[in-house]
C-alpha cells in the first residue's frame, strides 16, 4: 500500500515502518546470498555488483506502483530502493578496487601487436595461396569477412560489438556526402559512413546521432564483401555481416568467438572484442595522448572521460603516478608547470589528480615547495 493511499496517521506510520522493515529485510537477504557466493562460488566482486543491479531492477519492478512520483523523484521515497543503491554504490567501489578475476595477460594485446594481427589478417584475403593453388570462394569470403570484421575496430575507434553485428548496408552503414552541418545526401559514388541514431547503441540516450568516417583504405575490401563475397553465404538478412549459415550474428558470443579464435591462432591470446577498447585506451594513455584526443576518442567511443579513465585505462598505478612524480622533481628543480612532460599543457584538475596519488612523502614536499613559492 502506498503512503498517498494512507486514510490516517496511524496507517501512514504503519506503511512506513513496513517499508523500512522490508529494506532491512531484504538487507538480510542480500548480504547473505553475497556471504555464500563469495565462500561456496568465490565470486569476483564484479559479479557481486551484478547481483546487486538484479536486486534493484526486481525492487524497481515490485514498487513501481508503490512511489510517489509527486513528491519523491526516482523511487526515493521506497526505503528498499535507496538501500539497495547504498549497497550498489559499495559494490561498484569494490569492483573496481579488486584485481581482475581472469589472468588479462592471457588475453591482453598491446595496440601494435592486434595492428599486427590485422595487417595478417588483410594478407590473407588473397585469391591465390601461397603456394600457387587458388582458394575456394568460400574461404575468400571467410577470410574478407574476418579481416573487415577486426579493420572495423582497428581503423575506426572501436565500439561495442553490437554495432558490428547490427550493421546494415542503408540504415547504419550509408555512402554520400555529409555536410559540416551533418546534412547526408546518398551518393554511390560518395564516402562510406556509419550513421548511428540514439536506438542504434548502448548509450544513445546520451551521445545522441552521431556519424563515423570508413576509412578509405578499408573501401575495396568492403565493396567487394558487399557487391560479390557476401552472396556466398546466402545471408537471409540485410545485415554487413553474416554467419556462414546464412544467419545473422545475434549474440555477442558469435562476434567475441571469432575474435578469440583469430588472435589465439595468429598470437597464442584469446582477446576478446570488448577488451579490445582497453587496449587502445591504454596504449593511448601511455603514449602521451593529449586531453583533446582522449576527450574524442571518448566521445567516439560512446563514454565518458570518467569512464574512459576509471574503467578502459588499464595501466599499473605505478604508471599512473609517473607525471605526477615527475612534476614533484621538476618543480623541485625550479621548473615552471608549462615546462613540465615535454611542454604537454595539463590542466589542474590533472594534476591535482596525479598529486593525490603520490605518496604521502612526495606529496608534503611538493606541498612545502608550494608554500614557499
Amino acid at each position: 500500500m502506498a503512503l498517498r493511499q494512507a486514510k490516517s496517521f496511524d496507517d501512514t506510520r504503519l506503511i512506513e515502518q513496513a517499508t523500512v522493515q522490508a529494506a532491512e529485510d531484504t538487507q538480510k537477504i542480500l548480504k547473505a546470498a553475497l556471504k555464500w557466493l563469495r565462500k561456496e562460488r568465490l565470486i569476483h566482486p564484479s559479479t557481486e555488483k551484478g547481483i546487486v543491479e538484479v536486486f534493484l531492477v526486481i525492487a524497481k519492478f515490485l514498487y513501481c506502483e508503490e512511489t510517489d512520483s509527486l513528491t519523491a523523484e526516482n523511487y526515493g521515497d521506497i526505503p528498499v530502493i535507496i538501500m539497495l543503491r547504498q549497497e550498489l554504490k559499495e559494490a561498484k567501489q569494490r569492483a573496481e578496487n579488486a584485481p581482475p578475476a581472469a589472468d588479462e595477460s592471457l588475453k591482453w594485446l598491446n595496440w601494435p601487436e592486434f595492428l599486427a594481427c590485422v595487417h595478417h589478417l588483410e594478407a590473407e584475403c588473397q585469391p591465390v595461396y601461397s603456394y600457387g593453388v587458388m582458394r575456394s570462394p568460400t574461404a575468400i569470403a571467410r577470410s574478407i569477412q574476418r579481416y573487415l570484421l577486426f579493420a572495423f575496430l582497428a581503423y575506426i575507434p572501436p565500439n561495442r560489438q553490437r554495432i558490428l553485428r547490427e550493421l546494415e548496408s542503408g540504415k547504419t552503414l550509408v555512402r554520400g556526402t555529409l555536410s559540416p552541418d551533418e546534412i547526408f545526401e546518398a551518393e554511390e559514388d560518395g564516402k562510406w559512413y556509419i550513421h548511428l541514431m540514439k536506438g542504434d547503441y548502448k548509450t544513445g540516450k546520451t551521445y545522441g546521432e552521431q556519424w563515423l568516417m570508413v576509412p578509405d583504405v578499408l573501401y575495396p575490401y568492403l565493396e567487394a564483401w558487399l557487391n560479390q563475397w557476401r552472396a556466398e553465404f546466402s545471408p537471409k538478412h540485410n545485415y554487413v555481416f553474416t554467419k556462414e549459415n546464412g544467419k545473422p550474428y545475434d549474440k555477442p558470443s558469435d562476434l567475441s568467438s571469432i575474435i578469440r579464435r583469430t588472435t589465439h591462432r595468429l598470437t597464442g591470446k584469446l582477446t576478446t572484442s570488448h577488451l579490445i577498447r582497453h587496449m587502445l585506451i591504454t596504449y593511448m594513455k601511455r603514449n602521451g595522448a593529449s586531453d583533446e584526443v582522449m576527450q574524442s576518442l571518448a566521445e567516439a567511443m560512446h563514454h565518458s572521460t570518467k569512464t574512459q579513465s576509471q574503467i578502459y585505462d588499464r595501466r599499473h598505478k605505478f604508471e599512473k603516478v609517473a607525471v605526477a612524480q615527475e612534476v614533484v622533481m621538476k618543480l623541485a628543480m625550479g621548473e615552471s608547470v608549462s615546462q613540465l612532460s615535454g611542454g604537454r599543457s595539463l590542466t589542474v584538475e590533472e594534476i591535482a589528480h596525479q598529486i593525490l596519488q603520490l605518496p604521502s612523502g612526495d606529496r608534503q614536499r611538493l606541498l612545502s615547495i608550494f608554500n614557499q613559492s
